[in-house]
């Protein structure tokens, strides 16, 4: 599955698998739980960031993707080299829901 970058910083695409096994599944639930944990924990304090939300989901995001095809960033994107764009982030977590999303649908092919 190619996703277009909308971001103009960040153009190209990236490429995910063509569905979620249950092992990707579990991973990403694992990640969401925990970034919802650091938002439940926020709640009326000020020292949680945005990068606490993000850096939870993070590795497990970019590990779903096979190939990278963006614009200034290396062929493999983790964590450590991923640029701190809240909208590109925000943007591949928008892919993933896609991907969960057409696993469950009908398959255009059939």
């Amino acid at each position: 599955m190619v996703k277009d970058s909308p971001d103009p910083r960040w153009p190209g695409h990236i490429e995910l698998p063509a569905y979620l096994t249950f092992p990707m599944l579990f991973l990403w639930e694992t990640a969401m739980n925990e970034a919802k944990k650091v938002t439940v924990a926020s709640k009326g304090v000020d020292a949680v960031t945005t990068s606490d939300f993000y850096l939870k989901l993070l590795p497990t995001a970019t590990g779903l993707v096979r190939e990278w095809h963006i614009t200034g960033l290396p062929e493999k994107v983790d964590e450590n080299n991923f640029p701190a764009s809240i909208k590109l982030m925000s943007w591949m977590i928008e892919c993933i829901t896609d991907l969960y999303k057409q696993t469950n649908d009908v398959s255009p092919n059939s």
